[in-house]
């Protein structure tokens, strides 16, 4: 809510419904909160839920005749069984992704890398598995790093001292020496990172497309500059 009040003005965005209530997974539905959003004018819902209580909003929004309203979703980037046999209920929404996403460059990234890996292996890819993949790429810099006698405070010290972590261009740099603090709304600078950035697909015919162009997956802003920009396509690797 933060940042539609403090950005919104400037784009002409106003934000008209917030919730943070709602129990999970929806066991009494949504059709009071849908009828809220309809009456207060929603036309666009960022959301914080699970991919199950995502396709009770969709029929709910679709029951009360809201299809043309579009979400923005948190998870199942990766659940191609999950967004096809959606297709209709999910049309147009999109996912934000921290990631290089799988339809954007991926030669020589270690989103190639991964993905080849799942693949011999005959793993399930998910979003969760990425993660993981970035985390145990995160261990072995800071083990490398650490030297042969190695132990946990060594290893701890050894990856705050990277300031452009990228995964092999998986996710956009992270420095390390300040961004294991998150950044407050009292100081959004001293512990930001290089930039701020996310990639974007939206689904579309029960598949995902890309939002931005392949070679510049991401969009970014410099967290020092408060002020309202337009994002900045970006590559890293």
């Amino acid at each position: 809510m933060a940042s539609f009040e403090q950005w919104g003005p400037a784009v002409g965005i106003e934000a008209v419904y917030l919730n943070d209530t709602l129990t999970y997974g929806f066991p009494n539905g949504v059709a009071p909160e849908v009828t809220a959003m309809k009456d207060a004018g929603v036309d666009f819902i960022v959301t914080c839920i699970d991919i199950s209580s995502v396709i009770v909003l969709e029929q709910e929004l679709e029951r009360q005749g809201m299809t043309n309203v579009k979400v923005a979703m948190q998870q199942g980037y990766g659940d191609t069984e999950f967004i096809a046999s959606n297709a209709d209920l999910l049309e147009g929404n999109t996912l934000a992704l921290i990631f290089r996403p799988f339809e954007a460059d991926i030669a020589g990234t270690g989103i190639e890398t991964f993905l080849d890996w799942m693949e011999q292996g005959g793993y399930e890819v998910t979003d969760n598995a990425l993660y993981a993949w970035m985390g145990a790429e995160l261990a072995v810099k800071a083990l490398v790093a650490a030297g042969p006698q190695f132990d946990r405070a060594s290893m701890i010290a050894a990856a705050n001292q990277i300031t452009d972590f990228t995964a092999e261009g998986i996710t956009a740099p992270v420095d390390w020496s300040v961004q294991h603090t998150a950044p407050t709304p009292e100081d959004p600078i001293t512990n930001a990172g290089p930039y701020d950035c996310m990639a974007y697909v939206v689904i579309r015919g029960g598949t995902v497309e890309l939002a931005a162009d392949p070679s510049t997956p991401w969009y970014c802003f410099d967290p020092t500059d408060q002020e309202w920009h337009d994002a900045e396509e970006m590559n890293f690797e």
